[in-house]
């Protein structure tokens, strides 16, 4: 965000990463989950630039995709540095939604503290509802997040391309 907010207005990168760094910190300690939460849903939304990336530049989808399937795999600083990088846009939006999704629950739990709930797992109405809501919405969610994550990574391949060819 600092790097973008840099490309719009300018000024210091490193101190506009440290104004969203901590913006989002107080955001998170300071206002109450359930106002915090629509907020990080509709920023979600923004993720599907990614995609929209990909289908508004030129991309050669042939090599894309035998890379994807079939890598090349060289022992050297910047494909190691890329292995790095991967882990880090794969991890990164899974953990985002994994802990969105537990944050969620711990929130609903705790609006039903007056009527405390069994495990869902016992009850005879009602607990297989949920159990099958929450078995689609895990493996959608890394569907998804994964989707996303390969989506980063051809934007950003392909903008690093296009500025190698420019070079």
């Amino acid at each position: 965000m600092g790097e973008a907010f840099y490309l719009v207005i300018g000024g210091l990168k490193h101190e506009h990463a440290l104004i969203f760094a901590s913006l989002s910190v107080l955001l998170q300690v300071f206002v109450p989950y359930h106002r915090y939460a629509p907020v990080l849903k509709f920023l979600t939304l923004v993720l599907f630039f990614y995609v929209a990336v990909a289908f508004t530049v030129e991309i050669p989808w042939r090599l894309v995709l035998a890379g994807t399937v079939l890598p090349t795999i060289l022992l050297n600083h910047g494909y190691l540095l890329m292995i790095v990088a991967v882990l880090g846009t794969t991890i990164g939006p899974y953990l985002f939604f994994w802990f969105w999704q537990a944050s969620q629950e711990v929130e609903e739990m705790r609006k039903e503290r007056s009527h405390p709930r069994r495990p869902l797992k016992i009850l005879s109405h009602g607990g297989g509802a949920e159990l099958t809501r929450m078995t689609v919405a895990t493996p959608v969610g890394m569907i998804f997040s994964n989707l996303v994550a390969y989506f980063i990574i051809l934007a950003t391949a392909s903008s690093q391309r296009a500025q190698h060819h420019q070079h």
